[in-house]
């Protein structure tokens, strides 16, 4: 029973990754995954405050291409990411805004808001990369269904 059981959960963890990878309705990192390359004039990062107080309307309404990547509780290790996750993702960056406040002066991860990029830890080498200063690397990478 341990070893059908030991042979079964990579397999079903591929099985279950493939489905859960396939809605870009999820997160902000899941319509990354899902989209195409896309032209950005303005991109936006940082926590909360970035997301819930810049009003894009006012670009889109310049007839700039804009999205919001702010995250809640993000601090700089997410937002240094999600910008790695969209470059891997051949995405065309003109602006940058990274909103910075108290939160995101700490350089560890937000415990949180990193959860988020776990599913998509086999999908994006970039991901790996950037986890692999974590003390829990190779949890994320041997043990099926941990990440």
């Amino acid at each position: 029973m341990l070893a059908l059981t030991l042979v079964l959960m990579p397999l079903t963890e591929k099985v279950y990754s493939y489905a859960y990878l396939q809605s870009n309705k999820r997160s902000k990192i899941s319509f990354i995954y899902n989209s195409p390359p896309t032209n950005y004039d303005v991109v936006i990062l940082g926590p909360s405050i970035s997301n819930n107080h810049f009003m894009t309307e006012m670009f889109i309404d310049k007839g700039l291409k804009i999205f919001n990547f702010g995250m809640r509780g993000s601090k700089i290790f997410e937002s240094d990411l999600v910008l790695k996750l969209l470059l891997e993702k051949r995405n065309k960056i003109k602006n940058v805004i990274i909103d910075i406040d108290v939160i995101l002066k700490s350089e560890n991860k937000s415990d949180r808001t990193f959860l988020k990029f776990l599913p998509y830890f086999n999908e994006f080498h970039v991901i790996r990369e950037h986890f692999k200063k974590l003390d829990d690397f190779n949890s994320f990478y041997y043990i099926p269904f941990y990440n």
